[in-house]
């Protein structure tokens, strides 16, 4: 079951990243910023994905390297997406450059809560500004809310806070059952946050 799960984790991050240039016509050099970096850090929950699949030895260097991408697709990959759809839905556009910034802000604060032994309050902080970026990204000035983004807004919340191994909250289940539930979630809302969110994104049709 774990196999499988980060199997469609995998295959759903690739879908991901694709559907956010999937439009009809081409995008604002804007848009474009914004749904690049969404792509690149959908192929990084990819990699996060496969890596286990890879390297399955008990070795020393192997765990590392699964922690490294872990980490990397909980801390700022998952971060990045949200704020970057919290501003896109806000209408603020940023350059490269400035999520390049972020990106290094977000890994200082990630280390910094490390070796202050905060990671579990950090993480938990995560996944609650997280949901509240998507939710509020995806469902902000919308003339005509449908139930999608609602719904997309729900499976992500669900799944950085409801089944994250990572925060506890459902400690009745196993971790490697917890692990296989997050990951299914994750890959279902990465799908419908992905596809809500290249509705927002302005073409030069527009």
């Amino acid at each position: 079951m774990l196999f499988f799960s980060y199997l469609v984790l995998a295959l759903a991050s690739i879908m991901a990243a694709l559907l956010v240039y999937r439009q009809s016509a081409p995008l604002t050099e804007k848009s474009k910023v914004a749904a690049s970096i969404v792509a690149i850090c959908s192929l990084l929950i990819t990699l996060s994905a496969i890596t286990p699949l890879v390297v399955n030895g008990r070795s020393d260097d192997s765990e590392m390297l699964r922690l490294m991408f872990s980490n990397l697709q909980l801390y700022l990959a998952l971060p990045l997406i949200c704020t970057i759809i919290l501003f896109r839905g806000i209408g603020k556009d940023y350059s490269k450059a400035a999520w390049g910034r972020w990106s290094l802000v977000l890994l200082a604060l990630f280390e910094l809560c490390r070796r202050a032994e905060v990671g579990d309050y950090y993480s938990v902080s995560i996944a609650v500004l997280g949901s509240f970026c998507i939710a509020a990204g995806l469902i902000y000035k919308q003339t005509k809310l449908t139930a999608l983004p609602v719904i997309a807004s729900i499976s992500f919340a669900g799944s950085a806070l409801m089944f994250s191994p990572h925060i506890q909250i459902n400690s009745s289940l196993d971790h490697l059952r917890e692990l296989s539930t997050y990951n299914i979630v994750l890959a279902l809302s990465l799908c419908l946050v992905s596809f809500c969110f290249s509705k927002r994104l302005d073409t030069h049709s527009k």
